[in-house]
């Protein structure tokens, strides 16, 4: 079995959300907006290009990496965007009032998401800069993936940083692009990279746990765009073993429902656990008249606010 971050934590959510993108493989009835989270993939993508080139050494690294936006916004909007039979095809919902377009959000067209990024690469550089994040060892996108008793764990971190002195520490640092701190993230995130970091280190020797870990907010003025967070050895190992039973469970339940079952039926063992939080952006409530339920009661209240407002 492979199980990842998203995974994990897409169980705890909500087993039957988990069972749909995970097991069953459920088609949506319609792709997925990803409009509100292109801006930390493209901008993740620039500093990922940043640290593998070692851009910092360039005569002009931020010509350097402002010459590469247009290219890489198209790349990024042809991979949210091309579905090839993928179950997780997206679209892009850009803010406005006509077919196809959404009302909040986040960008008119491509031309502001782009003016935005731009500020962000130009910000992005300012944070480096103030927090010292380069030094001997820059990895991004360093797969962590580790196998244990026939099952895969994987994580890809976006960076892992050794700093240059008086810090000398060693980071594991994961890219947001929210501009509200603290808001949309999860510990977890970086508590998984550093327990499979911690896992090869037990492995292969050397520096066994990461010094920090850190979620970089790209949107944020350099003093507060890093949000600290430390783990010790026995994080890790408690965490681990907790994500060993998850696996577990997920074995035995799978094993519950049969292949070709119906839909009910691995709902009434992975069963929903249908909330605000859970099903406002979920997109299998077709099958699921727990979450479809809280879904139209979320879209009311929304009717109500946008009529008021009118």
């Amino acid at each position: 079995m492979f199980l990842s971050y998203s995974g994990f934590k897409q169980y705890q959510k909500c087993n039957f959300a988990y069972w749909n993108s995970y097991i069953n493989n459920t088609v949506l009835s319609e792709p997925n907006d990803r409009l509100g989270s292109i801006y930390g993939t493209i901008v993740g993508k620039i500093f990922e290009t940043f640290y593998a080139t070692q851009a910092w050494k360039q005569l002009d690294p931020q010509k350097f990496l402002l010459d590469l936006v247009d290219e890489i916004v198209s790349s990024v909007i042809r991979e949210e965007t091309s579905d090839k039979g993928h179950k997780k095809a997206g679209v892009l919902m850009w803010k406005g009032t006509g077919p196809g377009q959404n009302p909040a959000g986040m960008y008119t067209d491509r031309a502001e998401l782009t003016e935005d990024v731009n500020a962000g690469v130009i910000r992005g550089l300012r944070i480096i800069k103030y927090h010292r994040l380069v030094g001997p060892r820059t990895d991004a996108e360093l797969k962590l993936d580790y196998e244990f008793e026939g099952n895969k764990y994987g994580g890809r971190a976006d960076f892992v940083i050794q700093r240059l002195k008086p810090f000398s520490d060693l980071l594991i640092v994961d890219g947001k692009g929210s501009k509200h701190l603290g808001r949309y993230v999860d510990p977890q995130q970086l508590k998984w990279y550093g327990m499979l970091f911690w896992l090869h280190a037990l492995e292969k020797g050397g520096p066994l746990i990461p010094d920090k870990t850190a979620f970089l907010y790209w949107k944020a003025e350099p003093e507060k765009a890093m949000d600290w967070l430390t783990f010790s050895q026995d994080d890790f190992k408690g965490f681990f073993e907790e994500v060993q039973d998850t696996v577990k469970e997920i074995i035995k339940f799978e094993k519950m429902v049969l292949p070709n079952s119906p839909v009910a039926a691995a709902r009434g063992v992975f069963k929903p656990k249908a909330n605000e939080d859970n099903c406002r952006f979920c997109p299998y409530s077709s099958g699921c008249p727990q979450g479809a339920k809280v879904k139209a009661q979320i879209e009311t209240q929304a009717q109500v606010k946008r009529d008021r407002k009118s």
